[in-house]
């Protein structure tokens, strides 16, 4: 365990070494908020309506729900796509080092970086529209954290998925855009997943966003069966994922010297 925590640690390390960007992105989140805000604030003074959602709710539903989109690796490191194809792998086929690990651990020190680097610039934010934010108590800051790693570990191993689809087809790059697409939209980056057909509320794709901003929002019902719910989804697609990769791993060739 310890060379993986030595990986989470240099990955922090290396994102130190482009400190303008990683500034310069931090603030990015700001601005679609800002956007959600002036629409949502300009909609509801005329008598819009928006389900069940009033300005509130909606403003805090955004903050979290975008807030999450930024952090949670759903398609992990296009890096691992690039070490199949090449045939880079093998140098992990090698050792005694677990490729799977070695990227989880990756990118789970990116992300740490990524969480705090992200809020920090949102503190204002949350400070200036203070009447429009709720803010969670204790019990709900709690749920909605227990909902976040759920949410942390099934979108890395949907994005595991995704990376290891090049044993298969190739590097998966094509439909990176229609997979962003589907995640925005089931997940509830885009819309929140309880304004959808009721369909839509039953697939998995709505604990990537919508059920950790809900949580922090103290607004979820049924929590233990969720919470069920959320890690049945890990062991099931952690399974597709150890199939794809021992399958994967049967049928790989690479070439050169």
């Amino acid at each position: 365990m310890r060379k993986y925590i030595k990986t989470m640690l240099i990955e922090i390390k290396l994102v130190f070494n482009y400190r303008f960007s990683v500034m310069w992105n931090s603030t990015m989140l700001v601005v679609p908020l800002l956007g959600y805000t002036f629409l949502f604030k300009k909609l509801f003074s005329q008598d819009f309506s928006f389900g069940d959602y009033e300005l509130n709710t909606i403003f805090t539903y955004y903050f979290w729900a975008l807030f999450l989109y930024t952090i949670v690796p759903a398609y992990a490191w296009s890096d691992m796509a690039d070490n199949i194809e090449s045939g880079s792998i093998c140098y992990f086929l090698s050792k005694p080092y677990s490729f799977l690990l070695h990227y989880y651990f990756q990118i789970l020190g990116a992300s740490i970086l990524w969480i705090i680097l992200n809020f920090l610039p949102l503190i204002p934010f949350i400070l200036f529209f203070h009447k429009l934010f709720i803010f969670p108590n204790l019990k709900d800051l709690l749920i909605g954290i227990l909902f976040f790693i759920i949410s942390y570990n099934l979108a890395l191993i949907f994005g595991f998925i995704l990376q290891l689809t090049t044993f298969y087809i190739g590097k998966p790059y094509g439909y990176f855009s229609i997979y962003g697409w589907i995640i925005g939209l089931l997940g509830g980056e885009i819309i929140p997943v309880d304004i959808l057909p009721k369909f839509f509320n039953h697939l998995p794709f709505r604990f990537l966003y919508f059920i950790p901003s809900k949580g922090f929002m103290g607004k979820l019902e049924n929590i233990h069966i969720l919470i069920l719910e959320g890690f049945l989804y890990i062991i099931i697609f952690g399974f597709i994922l150890y199939l794809l990769w021992k399958n994967g791993l049967k049928k790989y060739t690479t070439f050169g010297g």
